[in-house]
């Protein structure tokens, strides 16, 4: 069963947090102290089999938004966006479980959390898909950019160190598309194989692609107007 979680499941949180791994989601840190204050700030999930917390996922504000590549014809242009939106984050489900209805499950919860409590969220949620990595744990779109770091591990070490501004100042504002190497173009607005199951399923809860993609990855941002009238606000 998926539930919200509570102060009880952080023992069991930490133990999964700390087998994540490559392309996941690295908002969440392996600290006791920061994830009690989390959960108090944001709406996280379990997804328990016989007792036991196999997966995590999260619903967090974003009250600055999220740095990101807006796709404007033949241009990427590097823009800060989403501020104040509702975001799906810090999906993980542990691998002997994968292959099973219980990745769709754990998608599922919190946008059905959504759906059932819109008047508790702002007028936009919106969620990242996992970008595509080959085996080694490195992104072709990185030839694209000045990317500093040689795995994925290195970018989610910099990231909970508090480096990403330093990270975003370094990457371009304005990328080419056309200009850039064929495996990197390959990659845009795509998500992982993997992750095509998720894609789908969050499309039939009413999110779309949007106009931006991951400033990491390339990978699409997908958006969902909880309240129409207020969303393009949001999204600005």
């Amino acid at each position: 069963m998926i539930r919200v979680a509570t102060c009880e499941d952080i023992p069991a949180m930490l133990n999964v947090i700390k087998k994540m791994g490559s392309g996941m989601g690295s908002s969440l840190k392996v600290d006791l102290k920061k994830l009690e204050a989390k959960l108090e700030q944001d709406i996280w999930f379990v997804l328990t089999v016989q007792g036991e917390v196999v997966g995590i996922c999260g619903l967090s504000i974003a009250p600055d938004g999220v740095w990101a590549y807006r796709m404007n014809d033949s241009l990427l242009i590097k823009e800060r966006c989403f501020v104040g939106a509702v975001q799906l984050c810090s999906q993980y489900l542990l691998p002997r479980f994968r292959g099973t209805s219980l990745g769709g499950k754990l998608t599922i919860g919190p946008l059905k959390y959504i759906d059932d409590h819109p008047e508790n969220f702002p007028s936009v949620a919106f969620g990242e898909l996992r970008g595509v990595y080959r085996e080694d744990s490195t992104c072709p779109f990185w030839s694209a950019i000045p990317w500093p770091f040689a795995c994925y591990e290195d970018y989610a070490q910099a990231l909970n160190g508090g480096h990403e501004e330093e990270l975003i100042a370094n990457l371009p504002d304005v990328i080419e598309l056309a200009q850039i190497p064929t495996e990197a173009l390959a990659v845009v607005q795509k998500c992982h194989p993997e992750t095509q199951a998720n894609q789908r399923i969050v499309e039939r809860f009413g999110f779309r692609v949007s106009e931006f993609v991951s400033y990491s990855t390339a990978a699409p941002l997908m958006i969902k107007n909880i309240q129409p009238e207020e969303a393009k606000q949001c999204a600005a």
